[in-house]
């Protein structure tokens, strides 16, 4: 085919050199609860923040924001997130 796999590799190697550089959590009121976590890409001189909100009434609100400062990066085949509660 095109050669996605090889060709898009650094994004993989991004999620797997990249560090936890912040983690913190807000009681915001009686029934809200905020989650913030920053990550660093080195590979891409990259970084991800994710803050979840999470309400009384089981609902989830996700913010996500991804940057990488490296010049020309191929393509990004997906940007995803699983996210999994016990049962």
């Amino acid at each position: 085919g095109n050669k996605m796999p090889e060709r898009c590799e650094i994004w993989k190697q991004a999620m797997n050199d990249a560090s936890l550089q912040e983690f913190t959590s807000k009681q915001i009121s009686k029934s809200e609860v905020s989650v913030h976590a920053k990550l660093q890409l080195p590979s891409i001189k990259g970084a991800i923040e994710l803050t979840y909100t999470i309400y009384g009434d089981g609902k989830i609100n996700v913010n996500y924001s991804f940057e990488a400062k490296q010049q020309k990066l191929p393509e990004i085949p997906r940007i995803g997130l699983q996210f999994k509660l016990p049962k």
